[in-house]
């Protein structure tokens, strides 16, 4: 069980550094607030909603006494306690009050754990008032709801319960609470009005038809179960984080060295990011080019063994060529318009600032490699090993594919020579037309086989293209980050003593269950 000594040992060990990072009215102001909640005999409930949702009503009916101001106009301009039932109810101007009065209830707000949450059947349906809720439940806060109505309908009533329970859990789902914790918070419908009115006539019938009595004991009961030293404990943990670590890591946070880190770390993923999508435009770039230009191949190559062309090699040079050569324009516009390579960061610091070199050529001019037909394939083979080695985006071309293509365009010049001579010496016959379509077929599937291969090779160069575009800016910004770590290391020390403390304490007002404690 987390104890208050552990509580008290967490505190002075983060006093010296919390002290660095507030300043002398804030700090004493937490001091103060700490102590109260150290001392406090009696557990404290923070009667919270809207400004006339029924806060001071509920204050007067459960004391019995018309000691809260009350009003169609905002009336509570203060944080007022009144002892009850072993508890201090904390009357509040809620939300919805005037700026200053709202910020009087959220200072209050971080000294308490207990909220007793007041809904009007008029804000039933008002977004905000459901926002702040799971606010205070992702805050640690444990509600208990008090759904404010005015029917004198048990139908009516019912609809009224049931869309505030449909709302509830609309709400959990948006800010990620878990049903486990909305389970917890209990919600009972009362007539304020008439249950204030009960009370001041004593009149029990009234009182019960109110739903007051029905709210009465689970409120007492739902009381009883943080009436210990655990919620002892998890309240002054609470009040710890609130008023001490949370301001001093937000301080933290704004100091000149962290803002100028937090500013290389935006420049660095956003050059990540950029690079990231453009190799993926880069892709679909080159996916939809292929496809189109392997089509161009496959007629080439059929234009040039109708008119009995003599270099079949030269039609996939020329191809090439154009391939890389429209590939080419298209990255180095790309790179061209990318903002975040243009940024300039003023990194205040002595690290040397590192220039983004020239985007280099994406590729070299092909010169002519083959001076005559050859169908032997080893000839074929010989010419696009010459290419892969005048042409970088084709050098990856493995030893295989080149087997393979220097095979199948001397099969396949053989094989036009025949098909061809006798298609046009006799169109009308089926074997020719039968050949010419296999041909056709085939020479679909060398252009695909060999566009695929162009692509890959284009692929990863253009990658590695991408990548020393980009590699030198974020060296820079690595090494500034590097730089800021290394002289801020005193800093980074702190935060993490401010951070581990305040994950210890939260645990102490989020993780517990508190029935756990209840015999």
């Amino acid at each position: 069980m987390y104890s208050l000594s552990d509580t008290v040992d967490v505190i002075e060990t983060v006093r010296p550094v919390v002290r660095k990072y507030l300043d002398g009215q804030t700090f004493a102001a937490g001091s103060q607030a700490i102590e109260r909640v150290l001392t406090q005999q009696r557990p404290r409930v923070l009667i919270y909603g809207a400004y006339n949702s029924g806060k001071s009503t509920l204050v007067n009916a459960l004391l019995g006494k018309a000691l809260a101001a009350t009003g169609d106009k905002p009336v509570t301009d203060r944080v007022t306690a009144y002892p009850w039932n072993r508890v201090v109810l904390l009357d509040t101007p809620g939300i919805n009050a005037p700026i200053v009065h709202e910020q009087i209830t959220e200072a209050a707000l971080r000294e308490v754990l207990l909220v007793l949450f007041v809904i009007r059947q008029g804000d039933q349906d008002v977004a905000p008032i459901y926002d702040r809720l799971f606010q205070l439940l992702q805050a640690g806060k444990k509600l208990f709801v008090v759904l404010n109505h005015e029917t004198a309908s048990d139908e009516e009533l019912r609809k009224i319960y049931d869309r505030t329970n449909e709302l509830l859990n609309r709400f959990a789902a948006q800010h990620n609470v878990s049903d486990e914790t909305l389970s917890s918070v209990q919600i009972y419908p009362v007539n304020l009005e008439a249950a204030w009115k009960g009370r001041s006539k004593n009149a029990e019938a009234l009182l019960r038809h109110s739903g007051f009595f029905a709210f009465e004991a689970a409120f007492r009961a739902w009381l009883d179960q943080y009436d210990t030293d655990v919620s002892r404990v998890a309240q002054v943990a609470q009040t710890v984080v609130a008023t001490w670590l949370e301001p001093a890591l937000a301080h933290h946070a704004d100091g000149r060295t962290d803002e100028s880190v937090a500013e290389y770390q935006t420049q660095r993923q956003a050059l990540l990011a950029e690079k990231a999508r453009i190799a993926s435009e880069w892709e679909h770039f080159l996916n939809t080019c292929t496809a189109s230009e392997a089509r161009k191949l496959r007629s080439l190559l059929e234009s040039n063994i109708r008119k009995n062309g003599a270099d079949p090699d030269e039609v996939i040079v020329r191809w090439s060529e154009a391939c890389t050569e429209k590939a080419a324009r298209w990255l180095e516009k790309r790179l061209g318009e990318a903002p975040a390579l243009n940024v300039t960061i003023d990194r205040n610091t002595r690290v040397p600032l590192l220039n983004i070199p020239e985007i280099s050529p994406l590729y070299e001019k092909m010169r002519p490699v083959f001076k005559k037909l050859a169908t032997d394939p080893k000839v074929i083979k010989e010419g696009l090993k010459i290419l892969g080695r005048t042409n970088p985006w084709t050098k990856r071309i493995p030893e295989k594919t080149l087997n393979t293509w220097a095979s199948r365009i001397s099969w396949l010049l053989n094989v036009a020579i025949t098909s061809w001579e006798a298609y046009e010496q006799a169109q009308q016959e089926r074997e020719a037309n039968e050949r010419a379509r296999a041909l056709k077929i085939e020479l679909a599937r060398i252009a695909q086989e060999i566009g695929d291969d162009m692509r890959q090779g284009l692929y990863q160069n253009g990658l590695e293209v991408i990548e020393s575009c980009y590699a030198p800016k974020l060296d820079e910004i690595d090494t500034a980050l590097a730089y800021h770590a290394a002289q801020d290391d005193e800093r980074q020390q702190d935060r993490v003593v401010l951070e581990h403390a305040r994950g210890r304490l939260k645990a102490a007002f989020t993780e517990i269950n508190f029935s756990d404690f209840i015999e």
